[in-house]
């Protein structure tokens, strides 16, 4: 389904030190195409990240 596509992709991506521990997240950067997508199917930007 082409909705999906918009989204293929998107991810969010973690920062790992040498021990494997976690040291920061950083959340999808969503284009405009993808926040109006969002919007028309009521699914606020933060649950999506």
């Amino acid at each position: 389904m082409r909705l999906f596509e918009i989204f293929d992709g998107l991810a969010r991506r973690h920062l790992i030190d040498a021990n494997g521990q976690m040291i920061q997240t950083f959340p999808p950067e969503l284009t405009a195409l993808q926040r109006i997508v969002l919007d028309l199917l009521g699914v606020p930007e933060d649950r999506y990240r």
